[in-house]
């Protein structure tokens, strides 16, 4: 009864094949929408997003602290960005609330070519602060019942602790803690 997606899946595509069956299965009574838990992720910026972060940084009115990963990818985890993925996501797969919402990948951002010359202590006390921004702004997002539970998916959780990417669920855990002590960071 889960089913896991993200907005950068198909460009979309997937959440909107996601939102059409959900449709026809809830309309025509063969499930209950509290019976199947919806994951959707946000982060990546490719495709449609990668076209539209693009044309609002040459307006200049881009989002704030993108990841320039490299021709065609970047990546983003700032509440501006995230609130209109979750928003998106949300209109592709014709829900009022997306049960789990994940930060996609947020190491990107320690292994961008960018950040290459930084000191490591330096990057991952930013990296740090930019995971514990967007936990404020999503417990924002239960708050307007947008979505229900949240936190990360990532592959660098297993890495070993002195690994560039590495993520610490403990600084993890601490930051949302730190943020609400009966706050919703509840998978990874």
């Amino acid at each position: 009864n889960l089913i896991d997606s993200s907005a950068n899946y198909s460009d979309g595509g997937s959440e909107i094949l996601i939102g059409n069956v959900l449709t026809s299965l809830t309309n025509s009574g063969k499930i209950k929408r509290e019976e199947i838990v919806i994951v959707s992720k946000g982060g990546y910026i490719k495709g449609k997003n990668y076209t539209n972060a693009k044309k609002l940084k040459e307006e200049g009115k881009g989002y704030k602290e993108v990841t320039e990963y490299a021709e065609n990818l970047w990546h983003c985890i700032h509440p501006d960005f995230l609130k209109d993925q979750i928003q998106g996501s949300l209109d592709r797969m014709k829900l009022e609330t997306i049960d789990i919402y994940l930060l996609h990948n947020p190491e990107y951002f320690l292994d961008s070519p960018v950040t290459k010359n930084i000191n490591l202590d330096e990057l991952r006390h930013e990296y740090n602060n930019r995971i514990k921004k967007a936990f404020e702004y999503l417990e924002t997002e239960i708050e307007s019942g947008r979505i229900s539970y949240y936190g990360i998916s990532s592959n660098s959780f297993v890495k070993p602790a002195d690994d560039h990417i590495f993520t610490s669920l403990e600084n993890c855990h601490k930051a949302a803690t730190e943020i609400k002590k009966d706050n919703h960071f509840a998978v990874i």
